[in-house]
């Protein structure tokens, strides 16, 4: 999805355009009912559009066969364009709070924007994972962020629930 995405060389997606690529994927109809109602999820402006990078790094917390640390280096390499293994403090931020925001759509415990945007702003203050561009090396300091207690208590809860398609469909209504 996210090299079809890419493809269309533009950040926010157009509903139509997220449509015709999901014609190319085979799916069984309860993914795509879930994509679909994450896609509307993702719509903050209810224009129809969403940008790409944001959800699928919240999209990426439903892949069942990931552990946390293999899903948030998706995200984070999502916003890394020149594939160096760093990431901003802005990017960082989007990535964790599409997270977030996946995880209070399926009902879950998740943090507040406050206590989100605190934690993350201390990492980039005082962490040796973040270099001096101010930018957070991420390749090889994962564990910085993602074993970070407050981060840590809210996604365990989250990757030890044994979801099914069927609560997951029935949070989404909600």
């Amino acid at each position: 999805m996210r090299k079809k995405f890419e493809q269309m060389n533009t950040q926010m997606i157009k509903k139509a355009q997220y449509d015709t690529t999901m014609r190319s994927f085979r799916l069984r109809k309860s993914d795509k009912e879930i994509i679909d109602r994450m896609f509307i999820l993702f719509d903050e402006t209810g224009e129809a559009e969403v940008d790409w990078k944001c959800f699928l790094s919240g999209l990426c917390l439903l892949m069942k066969n990931a552990s946390f640390e293999e899903k948030l280096m998706y995200g984070f390499r999502l916003f890394d364009d020149a594939e160096r293994g760093i990431i901003s403090h802005q990017d960082c931020e989007m990535v964790l709070k599409s997270m977030n925001e996946t995880i209070s759509w399926f009902g879950d415990d998740n943090l507040d924007d406050d206590d989100l945007e605190k934690m993350i702003e201390q990492h980039f203050e005082a962490h040796p994972s973040v270099n001096e561009e101010n930018m957070y090396e991420y390749e090889d300091n994962l564990s910085a962020i993602s074993k970070n207690p407050r981060l840590e208590s809210i996604i365990k809860k989250v990757n030890n629930k044994k979801s099914t398609y069927a609560d997951i469909k029935d949070s989404l209504k909600k």
